[in-house]
């Protein structure tokens, strides 16, 4: 465990505030301080002070993240709303994404499919972005040999189909309100228009055109 003194000041003050955080584990530290500490214009310098070697640890600062000054604005019912509005539109792409498939396939191949294109989906967010340059060159470097003419055919057109599936699922998988609303984060309500003409409007849309032509074009079988 941490224990230490945070002080947070503008440039033009000599004390500031501070508060201590005895025995905090690792994570974030978070704490509330007065609205008057922070002036327009003026730069706040906010410093740590770790406590004697007898009563903590010694103090590691990730470079990664930095220091967040949050403000308060709008309610939490209202984050809540929104946040719920943009993971109905979530469910109304799914949605969506089940009629169409049951509209081209059988029951149980339209579950698959479904199932199928929204795996592959996230597969795809999530490893297209990292993958960087050429995977196969990347191994040939390290292991100082040649793949089959074969295996780098396969190799880049896995490639890039993947980057395909990226940039065309990619508006549609983001980070979703979640995580920022148990983090009591705002989430905009511009983000949730967004969001609706993204998922409802554009892809809901195109597969409920591609269904309804399916289905246009298919003999309907009368009862007798």
């Amino acid at each position: 465990p941490v224990t230490g003194t945070w002080t947070i000041r503008t440039s033009e003050q000599a004390g500031g505030f501070s508060t201590t955080l005895p025995n905090t584990m690792d994570g974030v530290n978070k704490f509330h301080i007065p609205a008057g500490m922070v002036e327009p214009g003026k730069q706040v310098v906010v410093s740590f002070s770790n406590a004697e070697k007898s009563e903590s640890d010694t103090v590691i600062f990730k470079t990664d993240g930095g220091i967040e000054l949050l403000l308060t604005e709008g309610s939490f019912a209202a984050n809540l709303f929104t946040s719920l509005f943009i993971i109905f539109c979530y469910m109304a792409l799914l949605s969506a994404l089940g009629l169409t498939a049951g509209s081209i396939f059988t029951f149980p191949v339209a579950v698959f499919s479904a199932a199928s294109v929204v795996i592959i989906a996230i597969l795809a967010n999530t490893f297209a972005p990292a993958a960087g340059p050429s995977f196969l060159s990347g191994v040939e470097e390290h292991q100082h040999e040649k793949h089959s003419p074969v295996a780098v055919f396969f190799g880049e057109a896995g490639e890039k189909m993947a980057d395909v599936i990226h940039v065309a699922v990619g508006p549609a998988i983001r980070l979703g309100p979640l995580e920022r609303l148990s983090d009591g984060i705002r989430v905009p309500f511009r983000e949730a228009v967004e969001d609706f003409l993204v998922l409802v409007v554009i892809y809901a849309g195109l597969l409920g055109a591609i269904g309804g032509l399916v289905l246009s074009k298919r003999e309907l079988a009368m009862p007798v």
